[in-house]
């Protein structure tokens, strides 16, 4: 056969297979849904528009770094932060990961804006109270005297000290625990995972606190805020890309003794569980500032909390009391839709920020 017609035949060849490379249909793209448990609760994650292999790709790569944030941050069990703390007591440095310096930064800007309301401060004052324990054994409330040196002294975020890699402390008081802001970091980390997958419809819901990007099949993402004691929905939020919505609740970690419940958001000016207000729903494009929002003004309660939010520059908030009013700013009113069994007892408070 002359050289020539091997070469014709050859090219032919290519040609057709790259025809039928064109003609082949692109992958089919639909919703996918997974769950994944850590941090105590269940992770929520909602792919929209995706195909099956970039879902299984990035779902990987968040359930690597989902397990990874939790063994590296845990309050009681070895870890990163428990070594930090005990170098911390002994008065000495220690060398901590990049991502870490970034949050324990974050939180020291929050707690100041929320004159440290916000205060991981306090994580020995949390263990007193029976916070760090994966057991349900029956537990008392510490004692007046016990309490008193958190009244007196309190450790404060500020006595942290930050210099490039290394963390000390001024205060051997201070034990951290960043319970109250770690969720809304790892939210705002697992959303910039699915971005660079080129994933750009999603939600991350984390035992009901979460962030979406994007939209629903081209209709906004809409989230129900929940009563925590009647079981029923408040009100119904569309949320735009980018946002987040978390709620800080006395309902979310308790135990009863002699007749009376004790929740887990401390007080760090009585050193006693927050009262009167049972949830604080925050909305913020940032998820560790709308976490740690939440617990800020869980504690503040409803007494001067626009002062609060515009010391935090917070525009959405909502308070349920004990009672079952509901006080919010005029931004929540405007874009929750709230069931009509609540409409009667909801207040909107004018709230502008400078």
């Amino acid at each position: 056969m002359p050289l020539n017609t091997v070469k014709r035949r050859f090219y032919f060849l290519l040609l057709i297979g790259a025809n039928l490379c064109a003609c082949s249909p692109p992958p089919e793209k639909t919703t996918l849904h997974e769950q994944i448990i850590v941090f105590g609760t269940v992770v929520d994650i909602t792919l929209g528009q995706v195909t099956q292999q970039q879902a299984h790709h990035v779902m990987q790569q968040i359930q690597q770094r989902l397990q990874y944030y939790h063994d590296a941050w845990h309050a009681w069990q070895p870890s990163q932060l428990t070594d930090l703390n005990r170098a911390i007591a002994t008065g000495k440095s220690r060398t901590v990961a990049p991502e870490l310096i970034e949050l324990l930064q974050i939180s020291q800007a929050i707690s100041k804006q929320s004159g440290h309301l916000f205060n991981p401060a306090i994580g020995k004052l949390i263990r007193l109270w029976g916070f760090q324990r994966h057991d349900d054994a029956p537990w008392q409330p510490p004692s007046s005297a016990q309490l008193q040196p958190y009244l007196i002294a309190p450790p404060l975020m500020h006595e942290l000290h930050i210099e490039q890699d290394q963390v000390s402390a001024s205060n051997p008081n201070i034990q951290l625990d960043l319970g109250a802001i770690a969720k809304g970091y790892v939210i705002d980390k697992i959303i910039k995972m699915i971005q660079q997958q080129d994933i750009n419809h999603a939600i991350v819901n984390a035992g009901g606190d979460l962030k979406t990007i994007g939209d629903n099949q081209g209709k906004p993402w809409k989230i129900g805020i929940q009563h925590p004691n009647k079981k029923a929905i408040i009100g119904v939020v569309e949320t735009a890309d980018g946002e987040s919505i978390f709620t800080s609740g006395s309902y979310q970690r308790f135990f009863t003794y002699q007749g009376k419940t004790y929740h887990h958001l401390i007080d760090p000016r009585t050193a006693y569980p927050s009262e009167n207000i049972v949830s604080a729903t925050i909305i913020h494009p940032n998820a560790s500032i709308a976490d740690a929002s939440a617990t800020a003004f869980m504690l503040n309660g409803t007494q001067n909390w626009q002062a609060l939010a515009r010391s935090m520059k917070i525009q959405y908030v909502l308070l349920l009391d004990k009672d079952g009013h509901i006080t919010m700013s005029n931004a929540m009113a405007s874009r929750l839709k709230l069931k009509a069994a609540f409409k009667k007892n909801a207040t909107i408070k004018a709230l502008t920020l400078d």
